[in-house]
């Protein structure tokens, strides 16, 4: 007499579920690094902004340092790249200039992942784009703002944009509007 298999035995039933498990893990967890990577790259591109409005804010207001009362006649962000044992690390540096020095304000240290790729300066009837492989400074006083660089200069520039990232995707921008002071991300 001869019986015919119609249904899964339990252990075939128990294999099924089980790697039917293990697929749903191992795609909850790449979709859940690619979340985690996405948000470094905008937490990044959001301490930068910040840098930029504390420094631009400074500029406007004209800002009075501590209590000893030393006026700045300047604020500068400088932006630039340093090579760490095989790899490259952003820096970016805010400071007050007095007639007399160049005092640290504020400071922001990457590490190997995050990367400034590229800044854009931006005329009504021109633009330029720049890798940046050297330093740029953005100068700001209450009624002035001007952006070089070793090689060039964006003083005639009415927007600039800073492109980072994070492990060379999720690319950000940050755009700079030197006609209403006014600082926005993509």
């Amino acid at each position: 007499m001869q019986t015919h298999k119609n249904a899964f035995t339990l252990i075939e039933l128990l294999v099924v579920i089980t790697i039917i498990w293990i697929l749903l893990v191992w795609l909850s967890k790449v979709d859940i690094s690619k979340g985690q990577e996405k948000e470094k790259s905008l937490a990044f591109s959001q301490k930068i902004q910040t840098i930029l409005e504390t420094t631009r804010n400074n500029a406007l207001i004209w800002k009075w340092i501590w209590t000893n009362l030393v006026v700045p006649n300047a604020w500068k962000i400088e932006i630039s790249k340093q090579n760490i044992v095989n790899w490259w690390s952003w820096i970016i540096n805010s400071y007050y200039s007095t007639w007399w020095n160049r005092n640290p304000y504020e400071s922001l240290k990457t590490d190997k992942y995050y990367e400034i790729n590229k800044i854009e300066c931006i005329n009504l009837d021109w633009s330029y784009i720049w890798d940046v492989t050297w330093t740029w400074i953005i100068y700001m006083t209450w009624s002035e703002l001007s952006i070089t660089s070793t090689d060039t200069n964006c003083d005639s520039t009415k927007i600039f944009k800073i492109y980072s990232n994070y492990k060379k995707q999720f690319q950000n921008k940050i755009i700079f509007n030197w006609v209403s002071w006014v600082i926005e991300k993509n």
